[in-house]
């Protein structure tokens, strides 16, 4: 059941008094309803917690230079994420983390328009290329520079796998392949 807004400002009130650090215990026993101390917790975190945290111009250069320091195949996962949160990023959650580095395109590099058919065509012949590697993806997204790993996962994915086939390249095809490659 939803928390009434006499059990809100209870949480909120003791929330305040322990300088946003309360015994959660105590807070769930004071409300005197069957609430956990873990829903107390959750409550005054999502729904209670007004304060809410983006990355400033410091932070967005700290982490463009973790991620170029990394290399250009470098993919922030959710345990990097997590220690980067705790190492330079403590009011920051992995998932805010995650979405500025991965999908709001942070890099001012990164084209986020219509692809073109080269850089699809690189993409298909890149998938080709590793198609028996479990990091595929990941490979031919350094091949695409201007391009975020997420923005071409989700080419891929969206658009481009139903038209991949494993068939042989025909001879025509090899010679477009030798063309563009020279």
């Amino acid at each position: 059941t939803p928390f009434t807004r006499d059990e809100s400002l209870k949480i909120l009130e003791l929330f305040h008094q322990n300088n946003g650090n309360p015994l959660w215990d105590e807070v769930a026993l004071s409300l005197n309803t069957s609430r956990t101390p873990f829903q107390c917790f959750k409550h005054a975190r999502t729904s209670l917690n007004s304060k809410v945290t983006t990355f400033n111009a410091y932070e967005d250069e700290l982490l463009l230079k973790i991620i170029a320091a990394s290399g250009p195949q470098y993919v922030l996962d959710q345990h990097t994420a997590t220690l980067l949160s705790q190492r330079f990023f403590p009011h920051l959650s992995k998932r805010q983390i995650l979405h500025r580095s991965n999908v709001s395109l942070l890099n001012p590099n990164y084209r986020n328009e219509r692809w073109s058919e080269d850089e699809e065509r690189m993409l298909v012949l890149g998938m080709r290329a590793f198609s028996d590697d479990d990091c595929a993806v990941t490979k031919v997204a350094a091949l695409i520079p201007n391009r975020a790993a997420k923005s071409v996962i989700d080419k891929w994915n969206r658009s481009l796998k139903p038209m991949y086939s494993t068939q042989p390249f025909t001879i025509a095809e090899d010679k477009k392949i030798t063309f563009i490659c020279e």
